[in-house]
């Protein structure tokens, strides 16, 4: 207790050396000296033992031989309800922040799995598209092959049909000079 009012005053001279001269002042309403301790005690709560309540920052420990000072034992009956109603109150939040965050958590997780199937069919879906491709590339190099096979075979055939119309003009050629031939010797063996 003697420590919040020692906030209390501390504050109240704190504000005083920072006002302006010139500078209007306000006044600000002092908290009462209850809820003084409630934030006191709430902000240096070391255990949560309703019986071991002690409000001692750890840099401030006690000597060991000391005992920690039971805020709880000194406390009015209407200050420790109100500190107790305060914890609730901060458990409450804490839990309901702990629940927000929990759900948020699992969302992140649910979609961290999306994602990772999705990626999954990714990998696999290029993975295909992968061998599709050196599949394409060897067909297209075995069809480019067979065209130029077919193209020289091609030519082949041409030269082919050429020599053939050429054989066969001479074939005629040959046809008409033995004709002649034969009526020559016909002509002359007569």
């Amino acid at each position: 207790m003697t420590r919040c009012r020692m906030l209390v005053s501390s504050t109240d001279d704190a504000m005083m050396g920072t006002n302006d001269v010139g500078a209007p002042t306000t006044n600000k309403s002092i908290p009462p000296l209850s809820a003084l301790c409630i934030k006191f005690i709430l902000a240096n709560l070391h255990a949560t033992c309703i019986n071991g309540l002690y409000s001692q920052p750890a840099s401030q420990g006690t000597p060991p031989h000391h005992p920690p000072p039971w805020l709880l034992a000194s406390l009015p009956e209407a200050v420790t309800q109100q500190v107790m109603v305060c914890m609730v109150h901060r458990l409450q939040k804490m839990t309901c922040s702990y629940d927000k965050h929990k759900a948020q958590l699992r969302a992140v997780t649910d979609k961290c799995l999306v994602l990772e199937v999705a990626a999954d069919q990714a990998r696999v879906v290029r993975r295909d598209r992968d061998r599709l491709a050196q599949l394409l590339t060897v067909k297209s190099n075995d069809m480019t092959h067979l065209r130029r096979q077919t193209d020289a075979l091609q030519k082949q055939l041409s030269n082919v049909h050429a020599l053939v119309t050429k054989l066969t003009r001479q074939v005629d050629v040959l046809e008409r000079a033995k004709g002649t031939a034969d009526a020559t010797v016909r002509f002359t063996s007569k």
